[in-house]
């Protein structure tokens, strides 16, 4: 069986053997879905070392460069726009967001990770 990266590609005798090493990314194990967050505190991951802290800021307490945040675990969501009450789940067909920089125009999140290469085996959910 051949299995193409975007940085490898790998040559196995079976699909067992085939399978492509996961990075140590939070990810939800699979049939975890709607996994409510704790707003504010913490979440952890189901069968993970991974948690997800969450907190409630004032605007006028953020950080000035927060939105050109370099950290690739750390998130700045709209209170008012999502809502007190998120959960985690994988991705499904036709999901968009709105990422910064785009000037509020919706990116397709298959799009998205694509671009930034992220393999379907790290990205679990549909295959859209």
């Amino acid at each position: 069986m051949l299995t193409l990266g975007y940085d490898r590609f790998t040559v196995a005798a079976g699909q067992a053997e085939a399978t492509e090493r996961l990075p140590d990314w939070p990810l939800l194990p699979p049939g975890v879905e709607g996994l409510p967050l704790a707003i504010p505190g913490t979440t952890l991951l189901p069968g993970s070392e991974w948690a997800v802290e969450a907190v409630i800021v004032d605007v006028s307490e953020l950080p000035p460069t927060w939105e050109a945040n370099a950290d690739p675990w750390q998130a700045f969501l709209d209170a008012q726009a999502v809502g007190a009450r998120l959960a985690l789940r994988t991705r499904r067909p036709g999901d968009r967001f709105q990422p910064l920089g785009l000037g509020g125009h919706e990116v397709k999140l298959a799009d998205f990770l694509t671009n930034r290469k992220v393999s379907r085996a790290a990205a679990p959910g549909c295959h859209c």
